[in-house]
């Protein structure tokens, strides 16, 4: 099982291995979403070399969707990293598929589409389409993760097993419109991380929720920690991720290292514990409160 996480800095790139990070996920310029650090191709192509060196992989994250106007885009922006030979290109939409298989690409691809990847057919198919792997639904429960690995073939599985959780993506700039409506004009609102929605009825449940150029986000209260659970299934996946979005340098950093030795796990969670909490590993997501 290879860690992977978000790099920030390439001065932090020998930080990070000796913490025990083996696959840098390096965010795009043009089409990666929920990035408060981006790359430039120059700087992609510096960083892929530096990395590679070290002997570590190099995914590039591309999480956005895809709409008819950006399939020119996605294209060249392919034929830029083929050449560079990186390991592998997460995607959240299906359209970079046919794409990538013009350019005899699609055994890079990692299919992370946050929701759909729940069932156990779901890696039979796509490794029925030549694609390098695919990351497991954050919504379902540890039983049903445990029995997609242990009935999987050869395409590599990865889950997202700590930090913040997405929840809603939409095209639609909400919080502008939110703004608009209010006549409040004056407000920066874009990359701003310190936005939330407060639900009165769910005990005043606060959910982060971010817009940039692609749309709006929102997220689970809490974040995911998978410290307890990973044991079950870490002989099974190839990629676990570490989502560093909305997480502080420091708070990444005592993230991989809680899983690289258990003798900080308290130290860990006394300071962060209120921000953390088991996600959906012990709770169905198809129930519903009773109908009154």
């Amino acid at each position: 099982m290879k860690f992977v996480t978000n790099l920030y800095y390439e001065q932090e790139i020998e930080h990070l291995i000796t913490l025990g990070i083996s696959v840098f996920l390096l965010n795009s310029d043009c089409l990666t979403t929920r990035a408060t650090r981006v790359f430039s191709r120059d700087e992609i192509k510096h960083l892929v070399h530096i990395i590679h060196q070290s002997n570590k992989e190099v995914y590039i994250n591309l999480n956005t969707m895809i709409h008819e106007s950006d399939v020119v885009v996605a294209q060249t922006y392919l034929e830029f990293l083929k050449p560079l030979n990186v390991d592998g290109i997460i995607i959240f939409d299906w359209t970079y598929f046919p794409i990538a298989q013009k350019l005899n690409m699609e055994n890079l691809l990692i299919f992370q589409p946050s929701t759909l990847t729940t069932n156990l057919y779901d890696p039979w198919f796509y490794e029925s389409k030549g694609i390098k792997g695919m990351t497991l639904a954050r919504e379902i429960t540890l039983d049903a993760i445990s029995i997609i690995l242990q009935n999987k073939k050869e395409i590599e599985l990865s889950v997202v097993g700590h930090g913040i959780q997405p929840m809603f993506y939409s095209k639609r700039p909400l919080i502008k419109n939110y703004f608009i409506e209010k006549n409040l004009n004056d407000i920066e609102y874009l990359n701003q991380t310190d936005f939330v929605l407060e639900e009165s009825n769910r005990g005043a449940s606060k959910y982060p929720i971010y817009e940039d150029s692609f749309g709006t986000h929102i997220f689970r209260q809490n974040k995911l920690e998978s410290i307890d659970e990973i044991q079950s299934y870490e002989t099974l996946i190839s990629d676990f991720i570490i989502e560093r979005f909305m997480m502080s340098d420091d708070e990444l950093y005592d993230s991989i290292k809680v899983y690289h030795d258990r003798r900080f796990v308290d130290e860990f969670r006394s300071r962060y514990q209120k921000e953390y909490d088991s996600g959906f590993y012990y709770k169905q997501t198809n129930l519903r409160s009773e109908v009154k």
